[in-house]
């Protein structure tokens, strides 16, 4: 008998071959898009990027908000974001920034009402008006607005730039008049020493520790014969060292005499506050709070008292207190230990503000009139 060597086989033809590899790429790139999807819905947020054109924030606001919904408008700059977290090493900064906290409390807290979080660093006045005109011009009107300021938006050092920091917001920005401004960048009348405004403001960008790193600091460090005593260049990266050269760049937003309710920074806000009390959109106007122990003599503690307090006095007298808007300052709250520098909260002062800022919100929300309308909340 003979042994047969011929082992058994399906008959397979090149086309099916051909099919099956095309079925088992088309699968895997299927999971790849779904994994990537779900990736950018869980980690992406507005308050941890920097938008870049107003068409981006369009299609934020009509891929978040979706068709006549309901939302909540979240403004503020670099103190309700989540990047100062980053810079310094905390874990998943992305879910721990005040918007980012806030957006989670009202969601939960409101089901089916969505948040819009346009939190970006180094907001100016005329960047928060161009982004509200934006938004009432070209979308969906917002139910509510949560809106944060703080001492620096008011300094006139920020006139050398038109109070506005992004120039594509510049078609969106109008004068006390409501015409369009051409904003030609002119010099501040504040006495400002050209060491100051060329060097350590460059074009008044407060915050440039977030935005060009330490090598522009090191830089003008050591073009400055009186500040090589002060600083070891060679060890920037020291503690020390980088809290007196963010002490030394931030200084004249704090140390200066100005009156600011007369100031053109103010006068940009209630431009805005008005815009929205137009329209029917009620505000929660939140100030955050300084860090004095960092900024020791840098600040003009009566200066900033005076103010701080003027400025609460005249937006009420001006707006009233209640359902239009709300003023809620986060002044003498915070110790120390829960900044990590002049201004910027760490993640456990992050948690407190956003929390007394949700319960602010939620109460004033009571004694809000219902609006019969299709953006009322």
């Amino acid at each position: 008998m003979k042994k047969n060597n011929k082992s058994f086989s399906f008959p397979v033809s090149s086309s099916y071959v051909g099919k099956f590899i095309i079925g088992v790429l088309i699968a895997f790139l299927g999971i790849e898009f779904l994994i990537s999807l779900l990736f950018q819905i869980r980690h992406f947020n507005p308050a941890y990027s920097n938008f870049k054109s107003p068409e981006e924030i369009l299609f934020q606001a009509k891929s978040k908000v979706g068709i006549k919904k309901p939302y909540v408008l979240i403004l503020g700059n670099s103190v309700m974001t989540n990047d100062a977290l980053k810079t310094n090493g905390v874990l998943k900064p992305q879910d721990k920034g005040i918007s980012s906290l806030l957006e989670k409390k009202i969601s939960n807290k409101i089901p089916g009402v969505s948040v819009l979080n346009l939190s970006m660093n180094g907001m100016l006045a005329n960047d928060f008006q161009g982004l509200t005109n934006l938004l009432l011009q070209h979308a969906q009107k917002p139910s509510l607005v949560i809106f944060q300021i703080d001492y620096r938006l008011f300094s006139s050092v920020h006139g050398t730039e038109g109070y506005l920091s992004r120039k594509w917001l510049i078609p969106f920005v109008s004068d006390k008049e409501g015409n369009p401004s051409a904003f030609e960048s002119q010099v501040s009348k504040r006495n400002i020493d050209l060491f100051t405004y060329k060097k350590i403001l460059l074009n008044s960008n407060a915050y440039i520790l977030l935005r060009g790193g330490w090598g522009n600091i090191s830089q003008m460090i050591t073009q400055q014969l009186p500040l090589r005593e002060k600083f070891d260049v060679g060890k920037m990266d020291s503690v020390l060292d980088k809290e007196m050269s963010l002490k030394l760049m931030v200084a004249h937003y704090y140390s200066h005499s100005e009156e600011y309710s007369y100031s053109t920074a103010y006068k940009i806000l209630e431009m805005i506050i008005k815009k929205y009390v137009d329209n029917q959109i009620p505000v929660l106007l939140v100030f955050s709070p300084v860090n004095f122990n960092f900024l020791q003599e840098s600040i003009n503690l009566k200066t900033y008292a005076y103010n701080v307090n003027n400025i609460e006095k005249t937006i009420t007298s001006r707006f009233g207190r209640g359902s239009n808007v709300q003023y809620f300052s986060l002044e003498n709250i915070f110790s120390n230990d829960l900044f990590i520098d002049h201004c910027h909260l760490t993640e456990e002062g992050n948690k407190k503000a956003a929390d007394l800022i949700a319960s602010e919100f939620f109460n004033w929300l009571r004694s809000i009139p219902t609006k019969e309308s299709n953006n009322a909340i």
